[in-house]
């Protein structure tokens, strides 16, 4: 068609170098993040809480993988 606009692809091989990075990003671990009682008092003290439960709203929404001791869970 005369006067139509055609869209401009990107060249294929940025297309290539995409798909490798996503696969990529598919095999990185998630950031494990160990945790204590202290770290779970925070939550409850005025001096921490805005900090912890933003840490533990990411943790929610799967940024990071939590870890916590026997003796932490027992607690």
């Amino acid at each position: 068609m005369k006067g139509a606009k055609q869209k401009k692809l990107l060249p294929k091989s940025f297309y290539l170098k995409s798909h490798i990075f996503e696969d990529k990003i598919k095999l990185m671990k998630k950031l494990q993040i160990y945790i204590d009682t202290s770290v779970l008092g925070g939550y409850f003290d005025d001096e921490f809480n805005i900090d912890t439960k933003l840490l533990f709203d990411e943790i929610l929404c799967g940024e990071y993988k939590l870890v916590i001791s026997d003796l932490t869970e027992r607690e």
